[in-house]
């Protein structure tokens, strides 16, 4: 007499609780292997160089070593529904308003525009005008330093690389 064509239990593998009833493993990969880089860079791997990052701060400014006055400031959200805003102002009057999707860390910025690195280890560039000069560039960690020094932009990450734009 058949009843039915349905595997017998196994139980085995339930001792053990790494299989489910459907054959699926319990057991779930750390990061998906969607959310993985394609490329990696090498040094990032063989580095031996971990610096500091700086820590988010809820709100934080920038100014500039020149006597303009003007001033750029950050008031980091918590993320995508409440952005991250970044203000150039000048005394009392602001000049331009733009909001960023990650917290940032670091902001610098001379007569010739302004950047600020982020926590995912994004850059944003900006003009003097508060256009934005580039698209977001992705670094493969986190920013430790941002410096600017006329059309110059430089950039070192946790792991010791240096980037100059």
């Amino acid at each position: 007499m058949v009843i039915g064509n349905k595997r017998k239990h196994d139980e085995a593998e339930d001792e053990t609780g790494s299989r489910q009833p459907n054959g699926v493993s319990k057991e779930t990969p750390a990061v998906p292997s969607v959310l993985r880089p394609a490329i990696v860079n090498p040094a990032t791997g063989v580095s031996q160089v971990r610096l500091g990052v700086p820590r988010v701060m809820s709100h934080f400014d920038y100014t500039a070593g020149d006597s303009s006055g003007l001033v750029l400031e950050a008031r980091n959200g918590s993320g995508q529904s409440n952005p991250s805003r970044i203000t150039l102002s000048k005394g009392k009057s602001i000049l331009w308003v733009d909001y960023i999707p990650r917290a940032a860390l670091l902001m610098n910025g001379n007569d010739m525009g302004y950047a600020a690195a982020c926590e995912d280890g994004s850059v944003i560039t900006w003009t003097k005008t508060g256009r934005r000069l580039l698209p977001p560039i992705i670094l493969e960690s986190q920013p430790c330093f941002l410096e600017s020094q006329g059309h110059f932009l430089l950039c070192i990450t946790s792991v010791g690389l240096l980037h100059i734009w």
